[in-house]
């Protein structure tokens, strides 16, 4: 089966070959490997060829017997599946795209599963419904659904967002989000992200395999609990700031900062979830506005150019729901949310039964900020007071650069 990521990637462009010569200085040699082993390739006439392949995060590199790069495939958007019909003796596996594709045999059978298991998380596959079984719908959003589900081979379970492709040709963006969700999601290694065990597709499905998490979102904490005190509000920023700083030191902007997309185990272990609108650009450009209502930064609401500090502006909107149960922007038409956030005219309410401190208000002022250029940064705002007040017994200062550096 064929992709449809294929024609996105290419730009509707079909690949006529495999395998690109390389030429470029860039790829003088291979770093760094993940896997390095020799396969026989097979040929027309019934024979085959040894040669040595080494396999990187970028792709697959054919290389020389001084293992200089000789060729290269990518594999971010090719299909790879285990051969079961081989001559006697052969183990091997098929990578396709499009119309071109190249069969990889090997005498160990071992050597096969190392190279699978590394594929798989790369590449795009096939026969979801044969290694996993649904158990429960545990959420839903525009255009997926996710469920619970149980690895067959292992009783393993993990959150599966199932996405239908009928729903999201329909949108001018969908295909676009996708990808980017995917490619955002495949360079993330952090343990406040839910990490991407594998991308499936069928022929009207697709379907990502993901962590799965016990926790209550942010906002679901709050409707049932109420606001935070300043000390919990305090350690859930630390957390949320610092996988911030990550995402945006990888060029990864999240774009759908909201209490939603957060969620809270019972020790305040902070999962930051749904890459659906990530950007893997952060470069200061004009982008399409996204995201959701009374988080969005003025710059994305105006459409002007914009980077990382839109997920700060957010950041700082669910400081403000955790600490008043309440959005700052909240209750406003359209026109008038654009208004308030192009000023950004913070209001802090004055309730009988709750006193927020000034440090906690500074915070918020240097997030919700309408120039993004004054805007506070994730690097910034994991050091500020407020922040350091209620973490002190958490070194939280070594551990962020630690974790970060």
């Amino acid at each position: 089966m064929e992709s449809i990521l294929v024609h996105y990637y290419c730009s509707e462009r079909k690949e006529e070959c495999f395998w690109e010569d390389l030429k470029n200085p860039e790829y003088s040699q291979v770093e760094p490997t993940v896997l390095e082993s020799n396969f026989y390739i097979p040929r027309p006439e019934s024979t085959y060829k040894k040669q040595k392949y080494i396999l990187t995060s970028k792709g697959i590199f054919l290389v020389s017997k001084n293992l200089i790069p000789v060729k290269y495939s990518g594999l971010a958007w090719k299909t790879v599946e285990e051969l079961k019909e081989l001559p006697e003796g052969f183990y091997g596996f098929r990578v396709s795209s499009s119309s071109v594709l190249q069969d990889f045999y090997t005498r160990s059978c071992r050597t096969l599963k190392m190279w699978l298991k590394n594929l798989r998380k790369m590449c795009i596959l096939t026969g979801f419904k044969s290694e996993y079984r649904k158990i429960k719908k545990i959420g839903e959003g525009n255009y997926s659904e996710v469920f619970l589900a149980k690895a067959l081979n292992s009783n393993k379970k993990f959150a599966v967002k199932c996405i239908k492709k009928e729903r999201l040709l329909k949108t001018e963006s969908g295909l676009e989000h996708l990808v980017q969700e995917i490619q955002a999601m495949r360079v993330l290694d952090h343990p406040n992200v839910p990490k991407l065990h594998r991308v499936y597709e069928s022929s009207n499905k697709f379907y990502l395999v993901q962590d799965y998490l016990k926790h209550k979102n942010l906002c679901t904490l709050i409707s049932e609990e109420g606001n935070f005190s300043e000390e919990k509000a305090a350690k859930v920023m630390k957390k949320l700031l610092g996988t911030l700083h990550y995402l945006h030191s990888e060029n990864v902007v999240h774009r759908d900062i909201k209490l939603e997309n957060v969620l809270l185990g019972k020790n305040l272990e902070v999962k930051l979830i749904d890459l659906g609108l990530a950007c893997t650009d952060v470069e200061e450009t004009q982008k399409p506005m996204c995201g959701s209502p009374g988080y969005l930064a003025p710059e994305m609401l105006h459409k002007e150019v914009y980077g990382t500090k839109v997920d700060m502006f957010s950041a700082g909107v669910m400081l403000y729901a955790m600490l008043y149960r309440m959005l700052p922007f909240s209750g406003c038409g359209t026109k008038q949310v654009l208004k308030n956030n192009k000023k950004c005219k913070l209001e802090f309410p004055s309730l009988k039964c709750l006193s927020i401190s000034e440090e906690a208000k500074d915070l918020m002022s240097k997030l919700i900020e309408s120039n993004p250029q004054k805007r506070i940064s994730a690097s910034e705002a994991v050091l500020h007071p407020w922040i350091a007040k209620f973490n002190q017994t958490n070194h939280f200062t070594s551990e962020f650069l630690e974790i970060h550096s």
